[in-house]
């Protein structure tokens, strides 16, 4: 990205030159290389985000909302008035494993959320959300608050090698979970390990020649999706209404 016209063709070159050395020695390591003047190895932007899956469906969500713009245009090009470009802004959560429900009224933004410019929200919850009122408590304090970024953080922190969480920050109302393949693969167990968090397996002897003795004996296990799910709405608190696992999430 050079939008003031500052690299020069020798800069273009090296960029280059690290990009293709960067891939060849850690081809897992960059979904996206951004180069900048003032970063020509994207060592701020995009080294450690986004991931190839993030990647994958951010290319998908791009490609389908400028079709569904591209539409719209034709059709005022048609005269024909239509508000239906706003639901771009409205996720779809088809393709979620989980969906974290979250409390509107505990949400010190939930006023932004797509839904009651689309109309697919009842005004009933936005007036009562604007009605709300605290006891001792003032507007100044909530102030650059937003518990559900610190929830997401939390998530992440906890569960973040096991799932990918996603969330809109401009009032969303849910938080959308997608399971890890490699979640699903029998693990080693480890000790201290939450034993609520796991599921024993039939023990796994390498070599069938030693069954009944302990040679090559590993004790696996799987996880405890239930377990976890209950543990994340106990992250969450209040600001949590419900865990939803899709119909659409069957796909094992």
């Amino acid at each position: 990205m050079d939008p003031d016209s500052q690299l020069t063709e020798h800069d273009y070159n090296d960029i280059m030159a690290t990009f293709n050395a960067v891939r060849d020695k850690f081809p897992n390591q960059y979904a996206v290389y951004i180069a900048t003047p003032l970063d020509t190895a994207s060592a701020l932007w995009s080294r450690n985000k986004p991931s190839p899956a993030i990647l994958r469906r951010i290319i998908g969500q791009a490609q389908k909302s400028y079709d569904h713009i591209l539409k719209q245009f034709n059709n005022v090009l048609a005269h024909t008035q239509s508000e239906e470009w706003k639901t771009i802004f409205s996720p779809s959560f088809e393709d979620y494993d989980v969906l974290i429900h979250l409390n509107g009224m505990e949400l010190p933004n939930f006023h932004y959320n797509i839904h009651f410019a689309l109309g697919t929200k009842p005004v009933s919850d936005l007036t009562h959300y604007l009605r709300r009122s605290f006891k001792n408590f003032s507007k100044d304090s909530t102030r650059g608050l937003h518990p559900i970024k610190e929830l997401v953080k939390d998530l992440e922190s906890t569960y973040g090698d096991r799932a990918l969480f996603f969330y809109d920050e401009h009032g969303g109302d849910v938080i959308g979970v997608i399971w890890k393949p490699s979640l699903f693969l029998p693990q080693p167990f480890r000790v201290g390990e939450s034993s609520r968090a796991s599921i024993p397996i039939i023990p796994n002897f390498v070599n069938p020649q030693n069954v009944g003795t302990k040679k090559n004996f590993t004790f696996q296990v799987l996880p405890n999706i239930q377990e976890i799910m209950e543990h994340m709405k106990h992250l969450g608190g209040h600001y949590i209404e419900s865990l939803q696992v899709p119909t659409s999430a069957y796909r094992l």
